[in-house]
């Protein structure tokens, strides 16, 4: 199976030679290390009587001191090498011990910190086994690298695997475009081509800015893959790989504590550009054109890549919606062009499993369509669809809002009466969108209300995140809806009293939820918090500030301390506390 899922041809072997060392072999190592140490000694008392013996010139004198210093440096260094290992009950901790990095080893190849080898030991050489970057997930089969790509530092085939594992552990529940043993199949390969490299070093990348241990690697490695990212724009040809690299690069720049916003957004445009390029948002449609590629479609049972490519798209669709919503930039994906399914549990990517999903109008509906809500939930049970459907809400509420303020007065000054409909048609039209949106981010709030409830004792991190943004999507529709009424004239303003009245309510209910959510952020470790997180914070925020009662005074509170305590490990919310002046 495991063959299969990475589409690789499968080997039996019929006989496997014997594993481990020969009976006696440790005993026979431990006899030859004592009989070389010996020798070493007994050479180096004859060198020394031999120098005090021997008188010279003053100027040879110098020269035979300075040449025996150098002797002596290198017996030294082998002195002190034999000695650690001089017993048999000392070899298997040596050759185990895993020392801390340091800047000095950061920046020395790990070639000048290798152990000399040992004369006279036949089958042994200590040298500690490293290879280049590029070549670092080659494993056994990589001996050099294919080209030398200028990374000054070497990771051992034990740091690339724990970088993977982090990986999948930490990043790929937020970011899951990578079909786990697809990837692992590839990433052996002694001659991958650029993209992929790329794309390891981003993996990497980001795996190492939410580690402790990895740290001090994470700039180099940053260094190294934007570099090599930026020289792919010169080849004319587009893959996947090379549009995954981007993300997860966007994804670093925005989060990491070294962040750079605007770089960040600069980055994140190059990601939609090149998914456009490579029209992935029409992957399901009529006319799709990975068919006949190397990508191969679905009736050529390749749908692990299809899926992965789904995947790719619509996380860049996510950022692209909740990126925008901090500046009120203008959204890069056009909803009604979107011809690709939404994506498949996880536990059918992960064994390739092939299945069918819906597209996201059967699920939320189109734009301006009426109050009743089409599709079924049963749909959207994986937290990365629905945090897509409430991405795809939150990017429809902040349109609505931002509405020609006109129209809005006109809803109440041209109100003739509330059974009967309004005068205008483009009054008409936006109070029906402004009720549906209502109605259809409360059906996504009650679905997820037993799953982040403040007695779950595992909430998940993503599902969260969307709930967070649902009670702020609320929050943003009672706001549209006092900014109308606000400005409304006396007469209409009393027609409409139970109307305001309603929306305040909902808005104080979204208050108290995003409170307590808020609150619960405090239960997931720094690691597992969506890095997206502080965008809904930092929206409710802006719209507690435009309200004055205690109940949004204490969830500005709230917000403040939430954010503080990301930023240790989310440079994105450091760069909220700034936007909001509570740096």
């Amino acid at each position: 199976m495991a063959c299969v899922n990475s589409g690789v041809e499968c080997f039996v072997r019929s006989s496997c030679p014997p594993r481990g060392p020969k009976k006696g072999y440790i005993r026979e190592l431990q006899k030859q290390i004592e009989d070389l140490q010996t020798r070493l000694q007994a050479q180096q008392q004859d060198d020394g009587a031999t120098a005090n013996q021997t008188e010279a010139p003053s100027d040879q004198a110098s020269n035979t001191d300075n040449e025996y210093s150098s002797i002596e440096g290198s017996n030294e260094v082998q002195r002190v090498h034999v000695s650690a290992i001089s017993s048999a009950d000392v070899i298997q901790p040596h050759f185990g011990e895993k020392k801390a990095w340091s800047t000095s080893m950061i920046n020395t190849p790990l070639d000048v910190l290798s152990v000399a080898p040992l004369e006279g030991i036949d089958n042994i050489n200590l040298q500690y086994n490293s290879m280049p970057l590029s070549a670092a997930l080659d494993y056994p089969q990589a001996q050099a690298p294919e080209q030398p790509l200028g990374l000054g530092m070497h990771l051992t085939p034990m740091i690339c695997t724990d970088l993977d594992q982090l990986y999948f552990e930490r990043v790929h529940v937020f970011v899951p475009m990578l079909q786990k043993f697809r990837y692992l199949s590839w990433s052996r390969q002694v001659d991958k081509n650029k993209a992929r490299i790329c794309l390891q070093y981003a993996m990497w990348t980001l795996a190492a800015s939410l580690s402790s241990q990895f740290q001090l690697i994470r700039l180099e490695l940053y260094a190294e893959v934007r570099q090599l990212l930026e020289g792919l724009e010169a080849d004319s040809r587009v893959c996947i790989e090379q549009l995954q690299a981007w993300i997860l690069l966007t994804m670093y720049e925005l989060t990491s504590n070294t962040a750079n916003y605007q770089r960040a957004m600069v980055s994140a445009g190059r990601a939609f550009r090149l998914a456009q390029l490579m029209k992935l948002c029409e992957i399901d449609g009529p006319n799709c054109i990975f068919e006949d590629q190397d990508h191969g479609g679905p009736g050529k049972g390749n749908w692990i890549d299809m899926e992965s490519m789904r995947r790719t798209f619509w996380v860049a669709y996510i950022l692209d919606r909740f990126t925008s919503t901090i500046d009120g930039v203008s959204l890069t994906f056009n909803e009604s062009q979107i011809r690709t399914r939404l994506p498949a549990p996880e536990a059918h990517f992960m064994s390739g499993r092939a299945v069918t999903m819906v597209f996201l109008p059967e699920i939320i509906g189109e734009k301006n369509c009426n109050v009743e809500l089409q599709g079924s939930d049963s749909n959207m049970s994986s937290p990365f669809a629905e945090s897509i459907l409430m991405a795809t809400i939150c990017g429809r509420a902040l349109e609505h809002k931002s509405q020609p303020l006109h129209i809005q007065q006109l809803i109440h000054l041209n109100h003739k009466d509330p059974q009967q409909g309004f005068q205008n048609p483009q009054m008409d039209d936006f109070c029906r969108r402004h009720q549906w949106l209502n109605a259809l981010v409360t059906r996504r709030i009650k679905a997820l209300s037993m799953h982040t409830s403040s007695t779950s004792e595992h909430p998940d991190p993503t599902l969260v995140f969307v709930a967070l943004t649902g009670y702020m999507t609320v929050f943003t529709l009672c706001d549209t809806a006092f900014g109308s009424s606000s400005s409304s004239s006396p007469t209409a303003a009393t027609t409409t009293t139970t109307r305001f009245m309603e929306h305040k309510q909902r808005a104080l209910d979204a208050v108290h939820e995003l409170d307590m959510l808020t609150g619960m952020l405090g239960q997931l470790s720094h690691f597992e918090t969506h890095p997206l997180t502080p965008i809904p914070l930092l929206l409710s925020a802006r719209l507690c500030l435009a309200r004055g009662d205690h109940a949004y005074v204490a969830l500005m509170t709230g917000i403040v301390t939430g954010l503080q305590g990301l930023r240790g490990v989310n440079g994105l919310a450091q760069s909220c506390l700034w936007m909001l002046g509570r740096e």
